[in-house]
């Protein structure tokens, strides 16, 4: 499959998506939009990934989360004989392929409550920004709007051991449950997404206060040359591991089946939790 076919095949499933939230779950639902490269027109054909933030009317029940289950299974088979769909939940689920398959997309649904609105959700300002600079409304309205979203390099400190923790335990366990060679291939996704969330978080975590304000990260962390030239200034025992983890994005279809390249980027992400670790510690 070419590229323009691949990118056409991959907006007919957000075309599925957006439909099936809006019908199923509309009534339900306050806002839907979608984050990240999708949103921006700037996705990865390497590994690409479409990232959603649904919102509740009030809070989210047993019944609804059922329901986005079957949208997902839905979706999965619908688009089986093109790529594989990847429900990701990140960094907590990931989900075992239907098929092993050369072409993936990679979804991720980020779900929050209405109810939680004025407590700016329960998460993270970091978090909640990079949703808000590059969000696009599918339908609902625009509930991030009037939000005060204030990221500073206190919050972004207080939050680090939590954000960090989170990945270092499933980095931990990533190994115990996968057999080297059997699932190379799961290895090495898991490892290349931790070990990227890993390197964007970094930035916000060795920048100063000053560029935080000024929202500098945004800049970086969308640019591989400048996120590399950061990691060289800020923290250089880490650039190995950001090119490590840059390069196995790059040549995601053509690696992941490698267990030398999956033990590689495992170790990678690994060694750059440990040392943002050290330096959030040092805080």
């Amino acid at each position: 499959m070419d590229d323009n076919k691949f990118l056409s095949k991959i907006d007919s499933l957000v075309d599925f998506f957006n439909s099936e939230f809006q019908t199923k779950l509309g009534k339900r639902l306050e806002t839907v939009m979608i984050v990240g490269s999708y949103a921006q027109g700037k996705l990865s054909l390497d590994r690409p990934d479409i990232n959603y933030v649904i919102i509740w009317k009030e809070r989210g029940t047993a019944d609804d989360y059922l329901e986005l289950g079957k949208i997902l299974a839905d979706s999965i088979q619908k688009f089986l004989e093109d790529f594989v769909v990847r429900p990701e939940f990140r960094p907590y689920k990931f989900s075992y392929p239907a098929k092993r398959k050369d072409k993936e997309v990679f979804v991720n649904i980020s779900c929050l409550n209405y109810f939680d609105k004025h407590n700016n959700f329960f998460i993270p300002d970091f978090v909640l920004d990079g949703f808000y600079q590059t969000r696009k409304i599918i339908f609902g309205y625009d509930v991030l709007a009037n939000i005060d979203i204030t990221v500073t390099k206190k919050s972004v400190v207080k939050n680090a051991i939590a954000k960090l923790s989170s990945h270092k335990v499933q980095l931990d366990r990533i190994p115990l449950v996968y057999n080297i060679n059997k699932d190379s291939d799961l290895i090495f996704n898991e490892s290349l997404d931790h070990g990227k969330n890993l390197a964007y978080f970094g930035v916000e975590l060795l920048m100063t206060d000053k560029q935080i304000r000024d929202k500098e990260y945004l800049t970086i962390i969308n640019d591989k040359q400048k996120l590399k030239e950061f990691y060289s200034r800020c923290c250089p025992p880490a650039l190995a591991s950001i090119n490590t983890i840059l390069n196995s994005r790059n040549n995601y279809e053509k690696w992941k089946n490698d267990k030398i390249k999956a033990i590689e980027v495992y170790k990678a992400a690994f060694l750059l939790h440990n040392l943002l670790q050290d330096v959030a510690t040092l805080k």
